[in-house]
């Protein structure tokens, strides 16, 4: 009997390990097959631009003998950047592709070559810079194939990916991993949060920038985009825009050569374990706390105030400041957005029809959206007709010390005029409280001078 056991276990043990190793061809075959057949629609981009430089011819320096001014000769240099792409929509002769907005920005030419074989001059369709989407088309009766598009919404941590692209030129390189983590907010705080990036380990390289990342199924699921390195190469952490968000962005931008982000027009605060207790909410584990609402914006219509906690919007649990911007920057204007909030220890429907946004932030997180100049005086601004409107003062800032006021108006700061956030921003750039920087205010009907 117990050489029956010993022989049934035995051979379960040998199936197992067959088992694994037919497992592990077929991945194999499964990767091979991904990197033949959808490594035919990803491109590689090439681009100049011709730089201005004014420079002094050294010769004029040292033999001078008249003592007159220099005179200085203007030069130009070719700046060129490699990046990867894909075929996304063909409409007749003209076949579309989807790469990052800054492979292409501000390019006098941009050239897109397949297979190191042929070479198509390409013009730029339209680019988000706030996603970091571009599209830029071919025209060719060459039958070029598109690449699969997969769902993003239904990737999982741990899920095997592939990543394609010309990382330092060498093109079609395929690299191998897993989903590391989804949901990553933008480490650029300078930009509004339309994007939570998937993570990756699949090695990505500066060229690999908007190249495709590929599910096991060799379905597009993320747009390759930055690399978190010291170094410059690929240390193993990889982010890449969510395809679901890019084709958003990309199908405006072929419909109609922009793109257009919602608004809802609040400022907000994700609230921390201490700052919840504060506000009598010890059990309350997740919400955006509603700090101002704009006058006559879609959230004033839609009844919210500032003390709302805002729960959940659309289908999105708000756990995180990325979960409210991105989902708001991700709806169109006139789309309507059904919002959970917590009142008052009461829980309430609303329903807000999105807005567009113009050159204020979709939604504006009051942790972040001013920038790192303005966060370390303490105050939240936006942009008003005669200047910029102090919204928000952060208690025992240097800010709150000089005697700022929420609705106060910079107008100036030391000598510069000051128009909008980036004005104050650029003022501020370097310089630091308690430097005796001058704060031109209006209050009310009044004119005064802070000094911080």
């Amino acid at each position: 009997m117990t050489n029956k056991k010993s022989i049934i276990a035995t051979l379960c043990l040998m199936c197992g390990i067959l088992f694994a190793d037919e497992s592990i061809v077929n991945l194999q075959e499964k990767l091979r097959e991904i990197a033949d057949k959808e490594s035919k629609p990803v491109v590689f981009i090439s681009t100049e631009k011709i730089v201005k430089q004014q420079s002094y011819d050294p010769f004029e320096f040292f033999f001078n003998n008249r003592g007159g001014k220099l005179t200085p000769k203007e030069r130009e240099f070719k700046q060129s950047a490699l990046g990867s792409g894909f075929f996304y929509q063909q409409k007749g002769d003209e076949y579309f592709i989807i790469t990052n907005n800054h492979v292409v920005d501000g390019m006098d030419t941009v050239k897109v070559s397949i297979d190191d074989q042929k070479e198509y001059n390409a013009t730029i369709v339209g680019s988000d810079s706030d996603v970091d989407i571009a599209v830029i088309k071919i025209k060719t009766k060459d039958k070029l194939q598109l690449a699969k598009i997969g769902d993003s919404s239904k990737i999982k941590t741990a899920d095997l990916v592939m990543a394609i692209g010309n990382p330092y030129g060498l093109s079609h390189s395929v690299t191998f991993g897993i989903i590391s983590a989804i949901g990553r907010p933008s480490p650029d705080n300078s930009k509004p949060g339309y994007t939570n990036f998937i993570q990756t380990d699949a090695a990505i390289n500066p060229g690999n920038s908007g190249g495709p990342l590929l599910n096991i199924s060799g379905e597009v699921i993320g747009i390759n985009t930055m690399i978190y390195s010291q170094s410059g190469g690929s240390v193993g952490i990889g982010f890449a825009i969510p395809i679901n968000i890019a084709k958003n962005i990309a199908d405006q931008l072929i419909t109609i050569g922009k793109s257009e982000h919602g608004w809802i027009g609040i400022t907000f605060r994700e609230l921390n374990e201490d700052e919840a207790e504060k506000l009598g909410l010890k059990q309350q584990q997740f919400g955006m706390l509603v700090m101002q609402v704009e006058k006559d914006s879609p959230a004033d219509k839609a009844g919210i105030k500032s003390g709302d906690l805002l729960l959940k919007i659309g289908k999105q649990k708000l756990s995180r400041s990325s979960d409210l911007t991105v989902t708001v920057g991700s709806a169109k204007p006139g789309d309507k957005l059904s919002v959970s909030i917590l009142r008052s220890g009461k829980t309430i429907e609303k329903t807000i029809t999105v807005g567009k946004r113009s050159s204020k932030s979709a939604v504006e997180n009051s942790d972040n959206a001013s920038g790192e100049e303005i966060e370390r005086f303490g105050f939240v601004l936006s942009d008003e007709k005669d200047g910029v409107s102090v919204r928000a003062v952060e208690v025992n800032s240097p800010a709150a010390r000089a005697g700022f006021k929420n609705g106060d108006i910079i107008t100036k700061i030391n000598s510069k005029k000051i128009k909008n956030i980036k004005d104050v921003q650029n003022a501020l750039k370097d310089v630091n409280p308690g430097d005796g920087t001058y704060f031109f205010v209006n209050r009310s009907e009044d004119s005064l001078i802070l000094m911080m």
